[in-house]
C-alpha cells in the first residue's frame, strides 16, 4: 500500500468511527481538510459512517414491526392477503432470516474490537490489518448474498 493509500484508509477509519472530528482526522493523517472533504464526498464515507452505527438488532426489529404491519393489514382484509401483501411477507421473512443466520455482525464486531487493540498497541500494524480486515469482510458480504 502507498504512503497516500494508506493516509486515505486512515483517515477513513478514523471518520466512519466517528469520535473525532475532520480537522483533527486531516491534522493526523497529515492532508489538507480540503482534501480530506473530497475523499468523503467521492467516496461517500458518510454512508460507511451511517452504516456502523445501525446494528444488526435494530434492523432485525425493524423488520420484526414491518411484518407485523403486514399481518395486521391481511387481517383487515379478512385473513386472506393479496399479492402485494404476500410478496412483502415473503420478503421479510427472508430479511429476518437473513439477519438471524448471517454471522457477519459478529466478524464486524470482532474485527472493530482487534483494531482497536491494535492501534493502541501495535499502530504501525493498524492500517495494514484494517485493509486485510475489510477485504475479509467484503469477501464475506459477497458469499452471504
Amino acid at each position: 500500500m502507498g504512503k497516500f493509500d494508506a493516509k486515505k484508509e486512515q483517515a477513513r477509519n478514523l471518520y466512519t468511527k466517528g469520535r473525532i472530528n475532520r480537522k483533527e482526522i486531516a491534522s493526523l493523517v497529515n492532508v489538507t481538510e480540503k482534501t480530506l472533504r473530497a475523499w468523503i464526498t467521492k467516496e461517500d464515507w458518510d454512508s460507511l459512517k451511517e452504516a456502523q452505527t445501525v446494528t444488526r438488532q435494530q434492523l432485525l426489529q425493524d423488520a420484526f414491526s414491518q411484518l407485523k404491519a403486514v399481518n395486521q393489514k391481511i387481517e383487515e382484509m379478512g385473513g386472506v392477503p393479496d399479492k402485494v401483501l404476500s410478496d412483502a411477507k415473503s420478503a421479510l421473512r427472508k430479511e429476518i432470516e437473513f439477519l438471524e443466520s448471517n454471522p457477519l455482525h459478529v466478524y464486524c464486531e470482532v474485527f472493530d474490537e482487534l483494531t482497536e487493540w491494535i492501534i493502541e498497541n501495535k499502530p504501525d500494524k493498524a492500517l495494514e490489518y484494517s485493509k486485510l480486515f475489510r477485504g475479509f469482510l467484503e469477501e464475506k458480504h459477497k458469499a452471504a448474498l
